[in-house]
C-alpha cells in the first residue's frame, strides 16, 4: 500500500514533494492544458472501453489482465462505492471506497499519448481533487499492506517504486514517525487501521 494523506492544501502538499516530482507536476500541467479533469457519473460503456484498452496494451513488458470485470465496477457504482474521473477524452481513473480510505486502481489511457505522461496527470489531479473535496486517505496500491514497512522497503517493489514521487520527502525519510497504518481484512471488508505498537 502507498498512502497519501489528504488533510492538507494541495499547494502545501506540492511543496513537500521532491524537486523531481514538482517538475513532473509542472510538465503534466503544461502539456495537458487542453484536457478537463473531472469527476463523472458511472457509465458502463466508458469504463468497459477503457478497461479493454488497458488490457490490450503492454504494461511492464506484458499484457495485464484485470482481476475483475466491468460487472464488479458496476456493482461498486450501484452501491455508491465508486468515484470515476476523466482526463478529457484521453484517460479514465476509478477509485473504490473502503472503510476509512479510498483504494485507487490504475489510471487507464492509450499509450500512444505517452509523451503527455497521462498517468502522472491523473494521479496528481486525483490527489488535488481528494484534498479539495475532503476525501479520506488515498491508497495508491502496490507492495505490502504495512505502511511503515512499505516506506522502509520500497526498493524491494520495483513496480511500485515510481509511486513514491507522490509521497512527501519527509515521510520517506522518517517512516518511524508515520502512522502505523495496516490494511486489515475483516468480515469481507478492508479497513485502514493505525495499529498501536
Amino acid at each position: 500500500m502507498l498512502i497519501i494523506e489528504t488533510e492538507t492544501h494541495f499547494d502545501d502538499y506540492l511543496k513537500s514533494l521532491s524537486r523531481h516530482a514538482r517538475a513532473d507536476y509542472a510538465y503534466v500541467k503544461k502539456h495537458n492544458r487542453d484536457l478537463i479533469y473531472e469527476c463523472v457519473p458511472y457509465e458502463r460503456s466508458l469504463v468497459q472501453g477503457f478497461m479493454q484498452l488497458w488490457e490490450q496494451q503492454i504494461v511492464r513488458g506484458q499484457r495485464i489482465k484485470w482481476a475483475f470485470g466491468v460487472d464488479y465496477v458496476e456493482e461498486l457504482a450501484a452501491k455508491d462505492e465508486l468515484m470515476l474521473f476523466r482526463g478529457g477524452e484521453l484517460a479514465l481513473h476509478f477509485i473504490q471506497k473502503r472503510s476509512g480510505f479510498w483504494e485507487c486502481h490504475p489510471p487507464m489511457y492509450d499509450k500512444k499519448h505517452c509523451k503527455r505522461y497521462l498517468a502522472k496527470y491523473m494521479w496528481f489531479n486525483l490527489i488535488k481533487y481528494a484534498m479539495d473535496h475532503g476525501l479520506g486517505p488515498l491508497d495508491m496500491g502496490g507492495g505490502i499492506d504495512d505502511w511503515r514497512e512499505m516506506i522502509r522497503r520500497k526498493e524491494e517493489f520495483p513496480y511500485s517504486r515510481y509511486k513514491f514521487r507522490y509521497v512527501p520527502v519527509e515521510i520517506q525519510k522518517n517512516p518511524d514517525l508515520q502512522p502505523n497504518y495496516k490494511l486489515i481484512s475483516r468480515d469481507g471488508q478492508v479497513f485502514l487501521e493505525d495499529v498501536v505498537d
